[in-house]
C-alpha cells in the first residue's frame, strides 16, 4: 500500500480504493460553475468570463484526476497480479476470464433453445459486470 501511495500520482486515491475494495467516487469533488451576481451589465460580463475560465480549468483538472485514478486502478491490478498472485492463481484467473469471454459469445437465443438456463437475461447481466 505504501509503495502505491509513494510512487503513483494521486496515490492516496488508489490506496483508499484498494482498502475499500471499491473505486473512490470522485464525482462529489467535481467543479461547480459560479454565476456572477454583479448588477452592472459590463461588470457582470467581465466577472462571468473570469468564472467561466476558472470553471474550464477546474473541469480539465478534474478530468485528469479521473483519468489518473482509472490508470492507477489498472496499474494496481497488474502489480497485485504479478507480485502477489501465485502461478496457480494466475492460471485459474486466466481460465475464468477465458470462460467468461466464451460465455459472452453464446447468443441468448441458442441457450434458450438448447434448454440451458445458464445464459438467461439475468446471466447475461451478471456476465456484463465481469
Amino acid at each position: 500500500m505504501q509503495f502505491v501511495q509513494k510512487t503513483y500520482k494521486n496515490g492516496a486515491d488508489i490506496a483508499k480504493s484498494l482498502e475499500a475494495e471499491a473505486k473512490k467516487d470522485l464525482t462529489s469533488q467535481g467543479p461547480t460553475r459560479q454565476v456572477s451576481s454583479e448588477t452592472d451589465e459590463g461588470a457582470r460580463k467581465i466577472e462571468q468570463e473570469g468564472f467561466d475560465i476558472l470553471y474550464h480549468v477546474e473541469v480539465e483538472q478534474h478530468h485528469k484526476h479521473l483519468m489518473q485514478l482509472k490508470e492507477n486502478v489498472t496499474k494496481s491490478y497488474a502489480l497485485i497480479y504479478s507480485n502477489y498472485c501465485s502461478r496457480t492463481i494466475q492460471l485459474v484467473l486466466r481460465s475464468i476470464l477465458t470462460m467468461i469471454q466464451e460465455l459472452k459469445m453464446i447468443p441468448l437465443n441458442s441457450s434458450r433453445q438448447s434448454g440451458s438456463s445458464c445464459m438467461t437475461q439475468q446471466g447475461r447481466s451478471i456476465l456484463s459486470l465481469c
